[in-house]
């Protein structure tokens, strides 16, 4: 399915209507935590990264769930990112081209921080709402190989961001949240601000 020019002029008003100017990477996102955010830990004990194939499959096994749950239409965003030395595109990070080869140059982004200037540039692409086409890309940010995935609904009213740990959920609405995080209460961290 590839990704057109006005499927990306939408996504732009999309992320400006609901995410008033917020910078589109998953990290920054848990910065304005708001009272639709939940945490969902990838394995019991809030272990960070998996040891065996046994571990590796309930990590991929949270991140479908949660992702099925979300995804009320057949399609959403998948929106993965690579950093840069300067605002130019640059070459493609090998990785995330053969994990998400139909991302399209979405934005560049810039973050500003105590040394230098970091450029992310961040790549999306409609798709079948079908999680496990991405166990590539969820095992890959899941093993710390790549950062600053999201995945989100056409109109973005759910973001889905999985690190290398776990996923923050920005559900839809408090009751969503509030589904999600009691039916999944396993996987919830035991910090009392669920971090």
């Amino acid at each position: 399915m590839k990704t057109t020019e006005a499927q990306l002029a939408e996504l732009d008003a999309a992320w400006e209507r609901s995410r008033g100017g917020q910078t589109p990477l998953g990290s920054e996102l848990g910065r304005n935590r708001h009272e639709n955010w939940v945490r969902f830990h990838s394995l019991p004990e809030s272990k960070r990264y998996a040891e065996s194939e046994e571990e590796h499959a309930e990590i991929l096994n949270r991140h479908y769930t949660v992702l099925r749950e979300l995804a009320s239409q057949n399609e959403f965003w998948v929106i993965s990112a690579r950093w840069t030395d300067g605002p130019d595109l640059g070459p493609d990070n090998p990785l995330r081209h053969r994990l998400h080869p139909s991302g399209r140059h979405w934005r560049t982004v810039r973050c500003e921080s105590d040394e230098e200037a970091t450029f992310w540039q961040l790549h999306a692409s409609l798709e079948p709402a079908e999680p496990q086409r991405f166990e590539g890309l969820l095992r890959a940010v899941a093993d710390y190989e790549l950062v600053e995935v999201i995945l989100a609904d056409r109109e973005l009213g759910w973001l889905y961001h999985p690190y290398d740990g776990g996923a923050d959920v920005y559900a839809r609405d408090v009751a969503q949240r509030d589904r999600l995080r009691d039916e999944h209460a396993a996987w919830l961290s035991k910090h009392p601000l669920g971090f």
